[in-house]
């Protein structure tokens, strides 16, 4: 009879734990702002990704997105970065971007953001381990968020080329521009999101792997 409070308060104590985690990595993220949203805008552009943004407009969208995932980890509520995300896509996907660079650059953050840690933890390494664990569910949940959102909006455009396209007239003057003739597989993208975070977080599994290697 006394193992289910055992129990309960067991699992209390890690809710606790990985609560003051996510603190301290707010914290850090906080402090490292600048630095880290200089390297992800620097990443984004070294991968040819929002290629019909300019520099300036992809460090303005990089700051607000950072600064939204941020407080997405502080409150645990993804609103906020939700209603963002939507707004968006309202004004970059009619200016040709396309869902494989979204999910390219939420990746990308995650990717910068784990080699920051890694570089930050290399001393402790279970301490590193610790705060990615706690990371781990809410970043997931955020880069699905971010993803999706942008779904709905594709498959408006979607529609609205498939209209323009079977009219005998084609397209109309003033239609907004598709960056790519491909079609748009929107069914696909929440399948895709999953994968490619799939992939992200195969990737920092690669880094603990790497950094439990210096250990030996």
């Amino acid at each position: 009879m006394d193992e289910q409070p055992d129990r309960s308060a067991a699992d209390a104590e890690v809710d606790q734990d990985a609560a003051s985690l996510l603190q301290e990595l707010v914290a850090y993220l906080r402090d490292n702002r600048t630095e880290l949203r200089e390297e992800w805008a620097r990443r984004i552009s070294e991968a040819e990704l929002l290629g019909v943004m300019s520099d300036e407009e992809i460090f303005s969208e990089a700051t607000e997105v950072y600064d939204n995932y941020v407080d997405a980890l502080e409150t645990g509520s993804i609103e906020t970065l939700q209603t963002y995300a939507r707004e968006l896509s309202e004004r970059i996907i009619p200016r040709g971007v396309e869902t494989h660079e979204v999910l390219g650059i939420v990746l990308l953050l995650r990717d910068v953001l784990a080699r920051s840690l890694f570089a930050q933890y290399q001393d402790d390494l279970e301490l590193l381990n610790r705060i990615l664990d706690a990371d781990e569910p809410a970043a997931n949940r955020i880069a699905v968020t971010v993803g999706v959102s942008f779904v709905p909006r594709l498959q408006r455009l979607r529609k609205t080329v498939t209209k323009s396209l079977e009219m005998p007239n084609g397209i109309k003057p003033g239609m907004p521009k598709v960056g790519s003739r491909k079609p748009l597989k929107t069914g696909l993208i929440a399948a895709g999101a999953l994968a490619a975070l799939t992939a992200g977080s195969a990737g920092i599994s690669s880094l603990r792997r790497q950094s439990e290697g210096t250990t030996d």
